[in-house]
């Protein structure tokens, strides 16, 4: 018995016209499809974007709107929107270092290599097999002894696969 939404995917709210932080405060709007659109939307406007961005991924209070930044940056392909992933890969919340850490290995972040070891140290399981997995997309060799070292630790199905993939795609035999 729910009363229908007026415009609940927001299409008629004028995009085009919104100023660039208009824009931002909707990365923590309730509704999914509207965050999804606003990322969508700074995408579009690339560099423009990125320095509104790094004070929301800094400066936010909550850590969905830290990484849904982190989420808009990622779609901006831009040498500055790397330099402000890699900060987040220092977020507080592992969501944040997360999604941060995907967005290293999309780009092969080579930068991003010394955080993302730090981070195949984390507590948190999910952490460590997107850290190992970004490791696995750069490719560099000086990862290898790191994910062997991660290997040997108590880690679950899941993890342990994608220590073993990202030491398969770096491709150093002598050094595994």
């Amino acid at each position: 018995d729910a009363k229908p939404m007026k415009d609940p995917r927001g299409l008629k709210w004028g995009w085009k016209k919104m100023e660039t932080h208009q824009v931002i405060q909707q990365l923590s709007h309730p509704r999914p499809c509207i965050r999804h659109r606003a990322m969508a939307e700074l995408a579009k406007e690339g560099a423009g974007a990125i320095d509104p961005l790094k004070f929301w991924v800094i400066n936010a209070k909550t850590a969905t709107d830290r990484r849904n930044a982190v989420w808009a940056l990622t779609r901006i392909n831009h040498p500055s929107a790397r330099v402000i992933i890699r900060t987040a890969l220092r977020d507080r919340d592992p969501s944040v270092q997360q999604a941060a850490a995907h967005a290293a290995g999309i780009y092969r972040d080579a930068a991003a290599i010394p955080q993302l070891i730090k981070l195949l140290k984390s507590k948190s399981l999910h952490l460590r097999r997107e850290a190992a997995t970004a490791l696995g997309c750069i490719g560099d060799k000086q990862a290898v002894p790191v994910l062997l070292a991660a290997s040997q630790a108590g880690n679950g199905r899941v993890l342990e696969h994608s220590l073993t993939y990202a030491l398969i795609e770096i491709g150093d035999a002598k050094g595994t």
